[in-house]
Order: C-alpha cells, then sequence, then structure tokens
C-alpha cells in the first residue's frame, strides 16, 4: 500500500490538505525497502521449514508477448495517475477520470472484455464507491464538526501543556491506531480520527509528509491486527479447509515485525521517505 497509487494515502492527503503528489513519491523509497525485507522473510522461512514451500503447478505459462502487454498496460495506468497528479497536470479526481476511460479503452482492445463484464465492474464499482462515499462524506461533516468547536486545537494546546517530548506524543498516536486497528479497518480511521490527530502532529513539528508515510505503515499493521485484521481473514478464507485464523495470524508476525522495522528505520532516518520528493522538486 506504500507503492502508488495508493489509496490511504490519496485519503490523507484529502483529510491533511497534503499533496498526493507528494505523498506518492515519498512511499516509494519506503515501499521498495519493505517489498525487499518481505522478500527476505519468505526466503529465511523457506530455508529454515522448506516443507511450508508449495511445489510448483502445472499451469501453462502465458506467453511473453501476453506477460509484456499485462505489465505495459497496468503500468502506463500507474505511471498515468502519478504522473498526472506530481506535475500537476490533473488533480486526483480528473487522473482517476482519465486513468478509469484507458483502462476501459485497454480492457476493451487487449482485455477479452465482455458487455456482460463490463455491466459487473459497474456493479462492483457502485457497491464499493457507494460504501467509500458515504464514509469519505460522514468523514468530512465530522472534521467540519470537530473543526467547528476546535477540539483539535484544544487538544493541541493541553498536550502541548504538558511538555511531552514530540517522539513520545508520536508513540502515543502509534499506540492508538494500532489499539484502533483491532476494531476499525483503515479508511474508517483514517476519517473518523485524522482531524483531530494531524493537528496534534503538525503542531509536535513533524514534517506531515514524513508523518503520511508512517501513518500508512501503521495501517498496514492495522489489517494484520486481531480480532478485526481483515487481510487475516481474507487468507484464512482463500483456504479455510486447510489453516485457521490463529495459524494465520502467527504466519504474519514476521511481516508485522518487517513492518515495525520500518518504522524504526523512519524514525531515524527521516530521509527514506523525504530525500525523493525533495530531489524531485
Amino acid at each position: 500500500v506504500l507503492i502508488p497509487p495508493s489509496l490511504i494515502m490519496i485519503y490523507y492527503g484529502i483529510v491533511t490538505d497534503q499533496s498526493i503528489g507528494n505523498l506518492f513519491i515519498a512511499g516509494i523509497v519506503p515501499g521498495i525497502i519493505l517489498t525487499s525485507l518481505f522478500v527476505l522473510i519468505v526466503y529465511i522461512w523457506s530455508r529454515i521449514n522448506p516443507s511450508h514451500v508449495p511445489d510448483s503447478d502445472n499451469a501453462e505459462k502465458l506467453p511473453k508477448k501476453r506477460v509484456f502487454i499485462t505489465l505495459a498496460t497496468v503500468g502506463s495506468i500507474g505511471f498515468i495517475i502519478i504522473a498526472s497528479i506530481y506535475t500537476g497536470l490533473a488533480t486526483p479526481t480528473e487522473a482517476a477520470g482519465v486513468a478509469s476511460v484507458i483502462t476501459f479503452l485497454c480492457t476493451a482492445t487487449v482485455g477479452g472484455l465482455t458487455f456482460d463484464g463490463l455491466l459487473e465492474a459497474i456493479k462492483r464499482t457502485m457497491t464499493t464507491m457507494g460504501y467509500l462515499g458515504l464514509l469519505l462524506s460522514a468523514g468530512t461533516l465530522f472534521g467540519f464538526v470537530v473543526t467547528y468547536y476546535r477540539i483539535p486545537d484544544e487538544l493541541t494546546s493541553i498536550i502541548t501543556a504538558m511538555e511531552l517530548s514530540p517522539y513520545v506524543i508520536l508513540a502515543v498516536v502509534i499506540g492508538i491506531y494500532i489499539v484502533l486497528g483491532m476494531f476499525l479497518e483503515p479508511v474508517s480511521m483514517t476519517f473518523i480520527t485524522l482531524p483531530t490527530i494531524f493537528p496534534l502532529i503538525h503542531a509536535a513539528g513533524f514534517d506531515l509528509i514524513w508523518f503520511g508515510v508512517i501513518y500508512t505503515v501503521v495501517m498496514e499493521i492495522a489489517v494484520l491486527t486481531p480480532p478485526v485484521g481483515l487481510n487475516l481473514y481474507v487468507i484464512q478464507g482463500l483456504a479455510k479447509d486447510e489453516v485457521s485464523v490463529g495459524d494465520v495470524v502467527v504466519g504474519s508476525l514476521p511481516f508485522i515485525g518487517a513492518l515495525v522495522l520500518l518504522i524504526l528505520a523512519l524514525l531515524l532516518i527521516p530521509d527514506i521517505a523525504l530525500w525523493l520528493p525533495e530531489v524531485m522538486k
């Protein structure tokens, strides 16, 4: 979710009024590092427990031309979204519209799109975006209410008066999100809590683009923490006859460790997230 275009980063940018383009660029290096850590975990795990590695299947390999077309179309769509937002040619909404048109053209020409498939895609999109639209509007209204009653300002004043270290404040915020992640999914947390939390982070002196990367990593941890770890149930649902939720939780622990390690690295070396946006300027 760190690799752009990241939905969590888009929502974070909307709520905190930060540049979504800068957030996308800031997530690239941490995303590559995290992916490398995941690969390393899988490699070490396969060496320690070879029996856990599944055998290769006998599925027919796709032709190289087909693989190239698939990668090229998907890559071009992602590139158009990132480039148009970052260069200022389009807003996130406009970039999404352009990407939708290009996606339709690609699926219609080389993707084998059928009329029934198009209707099913529209139906699923309406179902998903109806839920997200209600959540977005409710979150925006909630943010307006808490701002109107100056709740973020009051909370910031109270925390500031306590003269806590900025890193203590950050640790408390991360701890709150990890606990909330046991019961809420990331989109809900973003719209319900961020309007109150991000002014506190800003008052503590942290860069909001840098915190956006931290926040996104914490959201990755949130979907892996029981009892409402969404990703845990998705994985268990794929192999419900073979593994239990407990097995999936145990299996996810090394990867949660990698996420925690990345957060520590970002705390110690903020330039992991901030270097590339500075270079791009």
